[in-house]
């Protein structure tokens, strides 16, 4: 490795702190900063004001002991490889939580220069291959954008945030118009070219916390958490940012969308698939509206 790992060691025991000091002391061939922990409340602290590569977590702990040691790391850091520091009589415990998501685990009275060297390299990398294969599964290959099971499963996150805020979410649904055309008339590689800038002025209009997703071909998504004019900001942002494309006339086709927002209180149970078909009712009354002037226009010429 080249740059130092820096492990957060959540153990208690005197002698086992002081053996993997000595351990990591004496291995030229891992470059770490160790910072210790003795109870889970005090590593939870340093998890919030640090950047930790990787965590060795003791499963017997002054303040919380067993699985629900793990699984309160867990639940906060999903993406953090954890190694599990076992004695040899709670090897089933280790093994238990190996099965819920841990890395691998070490037999404390086992531990060696080489073991540990090889688990920590191998921990990090298999936790870096498992965040980007789950990163694939929830995202758009062309617009890099979530997909739809990404944006399903971010706006969940987002609807338990907003109901610890007690704020309503909003639901944006984006619609591109004339897709159809700009395919049938200049390609499909326009047409992908058109999703791809649809997508850029999206990212650019809404806030870090909004969730966005393309959820069909020419159909994509916003959940956000709503706070005062934030709909018509995201929404202006949007319609001005696709002006000032059209204008740049760097494209071939003109692009234009349409656009419906649906709000709903979250405290009770939420039906994001609703919540969507009600965005789209009211997108498709701007679309008609746009077809129907654009018949006038073409009847009167």
């Amino acid at each position: 490795m080249n740059k130092a790992v820096k492990i957060l060691v959540i153990e208690h025991n005197e002698e086992d702190i002081s053996f993997i000091q000595r351990v990591f002391s004496l291995d030229k061939g891992i470059k770490s900063e160790l910072i210790f922990a003795e109870r889970i409340a005090q590593a939870l602290d340093l998890l919030k004001s640090n950047d930790f590569d990787l965590i060795m977590l003791n499963l017997a702990l002054p303040d919380l002991s067993g699985i629900r040691i793990f699984e309160e790391i867990l639940d906060k850091y999903t993406e953090l490889p954890v190694i599990i520091l076992s004695n040899p009589a709670d090897e089933a415990i280790a093994l238990e939580a190996v099965r819920k998501g841990a890395q691998d685990y070490i037999i404390k009275s086992e531990t060696g220069f080489y073991p540990i060297k090889r688990i920590i390299n191998c921990s990090i990398e298999r936790n870096r291959l498992r965040i980007n294969m789950a990163q694939l599964s929830i995202t758009d290959e062309l617009t890099k954008l979530y997909n739809r099971r990404g944006f399903f499963i971010m706006t969940q996150q987002q609807l338990a945030l907003a109901r610890r805020l007690c704020q309503p979410v909003g639901f944006l649904f984006i619609d591109i118009d004339g897709m159809k055309d700009i395919n049938d008339f200049w390609g499909h590689h326009q047409g992908d070219q058109a999703l791809i800038d649809v997508s850029k002025i999206l990212r650019e209009s809404c806030r870090a916390t909004d969730v966005i997703g393309r959820i069909g071909g020419d159909e994509f998504a916003i959940s956000f958490i709503k706070e005062m004019n934030c709909i018509e900001n995201i929404e202006n942002r949007i319609r001005n940012k696709i002006e000032l494309h059209n204008k740049s006339r760097l494209q071939k086709h003109m692009l234009s969308v349409s656009i419906g927002c649906y709000c709903i209180n979250v405290q009770g149970y939420v039906d994001i698939q609703r919540a969507l078909a009600e965005a789209d009712k009211i997108m498709y009354l701007e679309k008609n509206r746009k077809k129907c002037l654009y018949r006038r226009i073409s009847n009167q010429s």
